[in-house]
């Protein structure tokens, strides 16, 4: 704590006082003349454990940094060794290099003593108020870290002039970037220097395209983690970077600068030469025990095709025995927790995979039991369709064979059409086929790349919510909506990860599903994978990317206009026939929760397989009718030699797809 020393009321600091004071490393604050109390602080050594190594100059003052220096340049030892290194004393005082005073480490509780210290700069050198920390070889006593360390995560540190489409030489380590900026002598004030402020990870700001694309030129220095920085900056540069290439002999900086006659500056950057900066090999491609950096790419897991398997997240009831030692005493406890079904049978669970001590809980890496990393915890939807009894008869077959739960998958889309013609009458001909083939695709929509939206159309009491109804009746995760807006929409999908039918989407305004509102702009990325992630503030104010691509049932009167329809595949409703609908033909509720896990049962066993077939379908998915319809061409050729022939037909007739909205 701040300790408190009163002066007396109308009285001043006595001169002696203040240097007494001062030469013990207190500084004497009057709050005011009036009252003439005084606050005598602890100095920045004093506090410098309390603050997590960091201060800042107008707390700490400018005397600090003086003393700091003063230590430095009282310390024969010290500037040996930076000389060694390669930095003139020119340099260590222009950047105000110091050498800090014994402290005790909080990560081994040693002391540390005669750590490099020096300060993050900002325009004209001046000194900031964040401190980091280089170990001097010989000099430096029971350094926490082997190179650098510093307060929390890495910051950017800047040398020169950061003016717009500037050039920049990149280090890794602050001293290759202290010797970069050295040889350069001031002869170049258009260029800037950076490097990270310690060795303790990465600057966030380094991982953002858009700070890199305001350079020139970037150029790499050779010197300490110059390998690890090419492979930081290799997914966020976006382009091809340079190299330094040191003339020979040379085979560091520090033996360039030893020189009696350096080579300048211009020489070296005349023959930087052009790198292209390699990805990291994927994670899948690396063996479980190998140590290095590896690819980073989490995935959504929920519902999700990763690796050739599909994966379903599905609760279960936990009920294990608690004893407990001071009743001695026994008793049940009950918990809901998350399994995931692999699609080869597999029951997976989650689980942070071991990281360094003091690791952020953002960095830390989320795992399934497969070692599939996922970017967070797999959410069970709230509309899960899958019966707990389906997935075990799916489980056992996978792991001790017998019979298939599931029928072939043209038994299974028969008795889909079978139940759309129980429930509404179409117009055209053939189109219970391409409601049913959308139901198999909410299963299988993952698999995928783009999908199609479905419009359902036609006059008011024609059968649009019925045949909503019908088809999310035996859909993936579906779920039925009326006008949604689009943050709705999206947030919906996010939960429920599964078809959503919106039902009588004929208003204007903000639920308008046709020209530039925010429900149709959403509602036209979402066909496609690559353009369906979109960032959702939650009700804390945090923003995340949300991914709401997936099957959408539309219902509407009026149509849709030409952009929205290329994204669409149509079915026509019209007024029954005189004919009345028998209600013997209907299926009962449990026929239709079989036929539901058949379909699940079928397409998890069947994703990799549909995935191959349609991936071999590259011709039809060069335009974006091709694009939307190859995913029903692929599931039809998995269901016999009638199928496909009857989906050509379909998509062949005009009908099938939206024609332009006439004004109302």
């Amino acid at each position: 704590m701040d300790e408190l020393i009163s002066l007396g009321a109308g009285l001043a600091a006595p001169e002696e006082l203040r240097g007494v004071l001062g030469g013990r490393g207190w500084r004497l604050i009057s709050n005011s003349t009036e009252d003439a109390n005084v606050r005598v602080r602890t100095s920045f050594s004093r506090r410098f454990s309390r603050r997590r190594h960091m201060t800042t100059l107008d707390e700490a003052g400018g005397e600090n940094l003086g003393r700091l220096k003063s230590r430095l340049r009282r310390s024969p030892q010290a500037l040996n060794a930076l000389r060694t290194l390669g930095i003139n004393a020119a340099t260590a005082d222009r950047l105000h290099l110091g050498l800090k005073e014994p402290y005790r480490s909080r990560v081994d509780g040693l002391e540390v003593a005669d750590a490099l210290c020096f300060p993050l700069l900002g325009e004209g050198l001046r000194a900031l108020g964040r401190y980091a920390y280089l170990n001097l070889a010989g000099v430096t006593s029971n350094p926490p870290r082997p190179t650098s360390w510093g307060p929390g995560s890495p910051q950017v540190y800047r040398l020169g002039s950061f003016a717009p489409n500037c050039d920049v030489l990149v280090a890794a380590e602050p001293l290759d970037c202290w010797l970069a900026w050295q040889l350069a002598a001031g002869a170049h004030p258009g260029l800037a220097f950076m490097s990270r402020s310690h060795a303790e990870g990465w600057p966030a700001e380094w991982r953002s395209k858009e700070f890199w694309s305001g350079f020139r030129r970037i150029i790499l220095v050779p010197g300490t983690g110059c390998r690890e920085l090419e492979q930081q900056l290799a997914p966020h540069v976006g382009r091809a970077v340079e190299s330094l290439q040191l003339p020979a002999p040379f085979g560091s900086l520090t033996e360039m600068l030893a020189s009696p006659s350096p080579p300048s500056l211009e020489d070296v950057l005349a023959g930087a030469q052009q790198q292209v900066l390699n990805l990291p090999r994927p994670a899948a491609e690396i063996p479980p025990g190998a140590l290095g950096r590896f690819e980073a790419a989490p995935v959504r897991i929920t519902g999700a095709f990763v690796g050739g398997h599909s994966y379903y997240p599905f609760p279960v009831e936990s009920r294990e025995l608690e004893e407990s030692e001071r009743a001695r005493a026994s008793r049940i406890v009950h918990v809901y927790s998350t399994m995931i079904l692999r699609s080869d049978g597999h029951l997976l669970t989650t689980e942070v995979l071991p990281a360094p001590r003091g690791t952020p809980t953002d960095q830390r890496i989320l795992a399934l039991s497969d070692g599939t990393r996922i970017l967070s915890e797999p959410m069970v939807s709230r509309t899960g369709t899958w019966s707990f009894a389906s997935i075990q008869r799916f489980v056992r077959w996978r792991q001790k064979g017998g019979s298939a739960p599931f029928r072939s998958l043209e038994e299974i889309i028969e008795d889909v059409e079978a139940h759309m013609a129980d429930r509404v009458w179409l117009p055209v001909k053939g189109q219970t086929l391409l409601a049913a083939l959308y139901v198999v695709l909410s299963h299988v929509y993952q698999v995928f790349d783009a999908i199609p939206l479905l419009l359902v159309k036609g006059p008011r009491g024609t059968g649009k919510s019925e045949l909503g109804e019908a088809i999310a009746r035996l859909s993936f995760n579906a779920t039925i909506a009326g006008q949604l807006r689009a943050a709705g929409m999206i947030r919906l999908l996010d939960e429920t990860r599964g078809l959503i039918v919106l039902d009588d989407m004929d208003g204007d305004g903000p639920t308008a599903v046709t020209g530039n509102g925010e429900l149709a702009q959403a509602l036209k990325t979402s066909y496609k994978r690559s353009t369906s992630l979109k960032p959702v503030a939650d009700r804390g104010g945090r923003v995340r990317m949300v991914d709401f691509y997936g099957p959408k049932v539309i219902g509407n009167t009026r149509g849709v206009d030409a952009v929205m329809g290329s994204r669409m595949v149509a079915i026509l409703t019209a007024k029954r026939p005189s004919r009345g609908q028998d209600p013997a033909a209907l299926r009962n509720e449990s026929a239709l929760d079989e036929l539901r896990d058949e379909l699940h049962s079928w397409a998890m066993a069947n994703s990799g397989g549909l995935h191959r077939v349609y991936c071999a379908l590259p011709r039809l998915r060069v335009d974006r009718r091709g694009e939307i319809t190859a995913p029903l061409i692929a599931i039809a050729s998995m269901a016999g030699k009638a199928l496909p022939a009857r989906l050509s037909a379909i998509l062949a007739d005009p009908r099938t797809y939206p024609e332009r909205r006439t004004a109302d």
